[in-house]
């Protein structure tokens, strides 16, 4: 009699696989490498897996390799539950934590990523799960060479796609005939319902859909910025156009276009978290691409820059109502203090306010490399007296200042962006290479992919140094709905930065 395939297996034992498991598991090449995001199964059908290959084949060995010991303990544990099955309950010689042993003289083994644990056996399976989280040393050079002895061995590798890096990226990304590539989609996975997977499309950051529940890799391999912290750092917030802004602080950075490439532009604020994170978080509140003409772009930030003074919020030290006069949402007060326009303290006989909209602009950093020279020039020009205009020649050495800065608020979770696909795209495309001098040089990876506004979100955090001060929470107004981003940083949904923030002080920004 023919011993069963792994499809009837899994129907004797009462753990069927689906179709496309099935079809990934028929190991007909040496390796197999199955890409899949959570939910989708994969322990089940690796645990199945194992089994029907001891069972089937007498004095096999199949070694499990796991990134930690937990969860290889817990893949075995699986196993151990299929062999409790009737049918199979006398095929089962002796059982440990780490060693399933049955009659027909076939072990299964789990082990964690250790070379220890991994080196000296001889494998004829050799399952690695959640293989992106196992270290290419242990992968590479202990888990893998136990199968050389073994010509007809086969190797299977699945993992949630992680970083666009290491061994397992690699085999997921080969063209070679040994070497046969499945990708599982959650929507696949007919015990998850749509319209979880429409919740997930709807709330999640494209870049975190993709990953996890699409299953796809969201990066490169030499990707300047680490996908998790990029996915760990999005919210999905409203963004705040300046028509709707009332005075909150922000700096701005600009990219010019040349020829027919995009004007970039920046916003970067302070968050106004109502004090609810522990330490002030940085965002994006605004930005845009665009093909205007030079001098439409200019009339553009210069109606932004001209808004500076709407809005600074500081308290009076003194109340004297003949002293007062409008400034938009706040009532300035003698010295050019500020007080926020409330019933409490707005005189009666002042008339009612028209807001004028508007960000408070602390400052412009404006790209003067060829053409954003001239164009820099007149902004000053335009903006003296009101926003100051810094006109900044990007070199490698500075450019690889301003992303290290961008890329160590991503790290700490200091900074949160918006779900904007250019932005994250640009974000997620950039690259880097080493100079011979012990630099870096960082662009797009593709020429088809821009920079333009990861240029202009750098300029920006160029003016953002240990000498800028951060602004004080304001008070919550009622009924503030809160997004939480996977690095943990709350985020109202729909923001405002801090006013009075980003303004050079005596107050360290590496007080965070």
């Amino acid at each position: 009699m023919n011993a069963p395939t792994l499809t009837e297996f899994g129907e004797l034992v009462g753990w069927p696989l689906r179709r496309w498991q099935a079809s990934a598991l028929k190991l007909a090449t040496r390796s197999t490498v199955i890409v899949a995001p959570r939910q989708t199964g994969k322990s089940r059908s690796l645990a199945l897996l194992a089994l029907h290959w001891a069972m089937t084949k007498p004095g096999q060995t199949v070694l499990i390799v796991s990134a930690g010991d937990d969860a290889a303990k817990r893949l075995l544990g699986t196993i151990r539950g299929i062999a409790a099955h009737p049918l199979l309950r006398d095929s089962t010689m002796d059982e440990s934590q780490s060693l399933l042993t049955l009659s027909n003289g076939s072990s299964v083994r789990s082990a964690p990523q250790s070379e220890r644990a991994i080196r000296g056996y001889s494998v004829d399976l050799l399952i690695i799960d959640e293989a992106a989280m196992v270290r290419d040393d242990v992968l590479q050079g202990a888990a893998l060479p136990t199968t050389a002895a073994r010509p007809d061995a086969r190797v299977v590798m699945a993992s949630s796609p992680w970083a666009t890096a290491g061994a397992f990226y690699r085999y997921a990304t080969a063209e070679t005939p040994g070497i046969a590539v499945y990708r599982w989609r959650m929507d696949q996975a007919d015990w998850v319902s749509p319209a979880v997977v429409e919740e997930f499309r709807a709330t999640l950051s494209p870049l975190r859909f993709r990953a996890e529940i699409l299953g796809e890799f969201v990066g490169r391999e030499d990707s300047y910025f680490d996908p998790e912290s990029l996915l760990a750092a999005v919210a999905g917030y409203m963004m705040l156009p300046p028509e709707q802004a009332r005075g909150q602080s922000i700096v701005l950075g600009v990219d010019w276009g040349r020829a027919f490439d995009r004007h970039a532009t920046v916003a970067l604020g302070v968050v106004d978290d109502y004090g609810r994170n522990e330490h002030p978080v940085l965002f994006v509140p605004w930005c845009e691409t665009s093909q205007r003409s030079y001098p439409d772009q200019m009339n553009m930030l210069t109606a932004m820059g001209r808004r500076r003074n709407v809005g600074q919020s500081y308290q009076p030290r003194l109340y004297d109502p003949d002293k007062v006069h409008r400034t938009g949402p706040l009532l300035a007060i003698e010295d050019t203090r500020y007080l926020p326009m409330t019933g409490a303290t707005r005189p009666r006989s002042l008339p009612p306010v028209v807001e004028q909209p508007g960000y408070g602009v602390v400052q412009m950093v404006s790209e003067m490399n060829g053409v954003g020279y001239g164009v820099t020039e007149e902004l000053q020009a335009r903006l003296r007296g009101a926003s100051p205009v810094i006109g900044v020649h990007t070199t490698q050495r500075s450019k690889e200042e301003w992303m290290a800065r961008l890329r160590a608020w991503l790290g700490q979770g200091r900074l949160v962006l918006p779900d904007h696909e250019e932005l994250l795209r640009q974000l997620r495309g950039l690259s880097y290479t080493a100079t011979e001098s012990g630099g870096l040089t960082i662009a797009a990876s593709n020429p088809a992919v821009h920079d333009d506004m990861v240029i202009a979100l750098a300029l920006a955090a160029s003016a953002v140094t240990p000498a800028t001060g951060l602004g004080a929470p304001g008070g919550e107004p009622a009924n503030t709905k809160w997004l939480q981003n996977p690095a943990g940083r709350w985020i109202p949904e729909q923001p405002r930065p801090r006013y009075s923030a980003l303004r050079t002080t005596g107050a360290r920004l590496t007080s965070w």
